[in-house]
């Protein structure tokens, strides 16, 4: 597979797995289901400790989300402080990029374009984040230029911000284990690096999200994600 056929893969899936009636909230994503609850909690909770912890000064940085989709994480600084028009996002479906817009509040930046070819300047921002954007990636030229962009973009003692999975799955995710994400941003120092959210916890989730959260702090089970911060 060469980059060009694995971003017609990407638009494929986006176009039909994950692109669903917004109205059924039986979609495990949907905002409304227990399944997406559980993992926008679960993962503001994460993230507010990484930035008190780093101390990062959200309300005052310039902030690109590459893949942004409906605009969660931007809507997400909003809400702690960050100026709308300190906010971009970019993702590859322009769907998604309609739905940011009537999500988002007036004044974030948002367009369509490949992350591959990211149109801004060099060193453009303070803050550079993906969720979930490289497990979505077969194919190893294209991370690699991905990976490449966003640390280009990335003003110098700017973070990069990496949310992603560490299992997927072999039809339309792939898993990315720590190593890997150091090694796609070797110009960058890691500060931290933990893995979140436990196995299984869907489908604990839409039982009670009491036994999930019990689930998560236990100590033994593997967790499915990686959440890690680089600095420039």
């Amino acid at each position: 597979m060469n980059p060009s056929d694995d971003i017609q893969r990407i638009q494929q899936v986006y176009s039909t797995t994950y692109h669903q009636d917004p109205q059924d909230r039986s979609y495990a994503w949907h905002p409304l289901n227990p399944v997406s609850i559980y993992y926008r909690q679960a993962q503001e909770r994460a993230l507010a400790a990484l930035f008190n912890r780093f101390n990062l000064p959200i309300e005052r940085m310039k902030v690109l989300d590459v893949g942004c989709g409906s605009g969660g994480f931007l809507r997400l600084l909003a809400s702690l402080g960050a100026s709308p028009q300190n906010l971009h996002g970019l993702d590859l479906m322009d769907y998604r990029i309609e739905q940011a817009q009537a999500l988002c509040p007036p004044g974030v930046n948002l367009r369509a374009g490949n992350a591959a070819e990211l149109p801004y300047p060099d060193g453009s921002y303070d803050l550079v984040s993906q969720f979930t954007v490289f497990s979505s990636i077969f194919d190893t030229q294209l991370s690699t230029k991905i990976a490449a962009e966003m640390g280009r973009v990335l003003a110098p003692g700017g973070y990069l911000l990496w949310y992603d999975l560490r299992v997927g799955n072999s039809k339309t995710t792939r898993g990315i284990q720590r190593d890997e994400i150091c090694q796609f941003f070797p110009q960058l120092r890691l500060l931290a690096i933990q893995p979140i959210h436990p196995p299984r916890a869907a489908l604990l989730a839409r039982r009670s999200y009491l036994l999930a959260e019990l689930w998560d702090r236990l100590p033994g089970p593997k967790k499915t994600h990686y959440l890690a911060l680089f600095q420039k």
